[in-house]
């Protein structure tokens, strides 16, 4: 299950999402999550089931649109 950019801002706006783990893989490409639960959630786009950023300033640029002011980073095992 992933949830669109749409349902992230509600979750944010209302507190239903206040944790969020990003994760780089070994390309830099990163994956965002939200914890809910304590499952992680992926953001899903139009074209992918987990949303992907291939720089930092888009990363950014999409948590400051949705509301996100603090998250944790992580790099991928595989």
């Amino acid at each position: 299950m992933a949830i669109t950019e749409s349902e992230l801002c509600d979750w944010v706006k209302t507190g239903a999402a206040k944790e969020f783990v990003v994760v780089f893989d070994v390309d830099a490409v990163a994956r965002v999550f939200t914890v809910i639960n304590g499952e992680r959630v992926p953001v899903g786009s139009a074209r992918h089931p987990c949303r992907l950023f291939k720089t930092s300033v888009a990363l950014v640029r999409f948590m400051q649109k949705v509301g996100v002011k603090k998250f944790t980073t992580e790099i991928a095992n595989d």
